[in-house]
């Protein structure tokens, strides 16, 4: 009984690596589905691995702007990936999913991103930013990882939350 268990266990490891092919030299896309406040969510993610040591080669993460084109930003990432031995995981917030302004370009800190006060601040784990580190477990845990953190690219959703914080500022205080 022990045994099968472990072989089951071992067994949906491999094939949730290998469903995701986050393995050297693939460029593709898997669904991730975040869980708590945004479970209802599903996000496609759309990634390139290069050749080499998966357990320790850095991650970059790439966020699209308005257009939603994920695909085309990781795009973007593929060569300097291959050259300087970056994984690049471009997450895509839909329009289905993450409908308004204020849902991805305002991160969902408010209900109404432009009349924000804190009647219409959103809770921390509703926050769209809440999926990125639950998503870079995911995905280090696919690979075997030993990577302490990941960086991040893209100056719309970073350059907004600079805005909302700013805001957040000026209500409080």
């Amino acid at each position: 009984m022990k045994k099968s268990v472990i072989f089951i266990l071992f067994s949906y490891c491999i094939l949730s690596l290998y469903s995701q092919n986050l393995i050297p030299n693939t460029t593709g896309s898997f669904t991730y589905n975040p869980s708590g406040a945004l479970s209802s969510k599903s996000i496609e993610v759309f990634y390139h691995i290069p050749n080499g040591e998966v357990k320790t080669m850095p991650i970059v993460m790439s966020f699209h702007g308005v257009n939603r084109n994920a695909a085309d930003y990781r795009d973007y990432w593929i060569s300097m990936a291959n050259n300087n031995k970056f994984m690049v995981f471009a997450p895509q917030f839909s329009d289905e999913d993450f409908s308004t302004g204020d849902a991805y370009n305002l991160a969902n800190i408010f209900n109404d991103g432009d009349n924000p006060s804190l009647s219409t601040f959103n809770a921390k784990e509703e926050w769209t930013f809440s999926v990125l580190d639950p998503l870079f477990e995911q995905i280090k845990s696919a690979v075997s990882g030993t990577q302490e953190k990941y960086n991040g690219w893209g100056l719309l959703l970073v350059h907004n939350f600079y805005n909302v914080l700013f805001c957040i500022y000026q209500i409080v205080n």
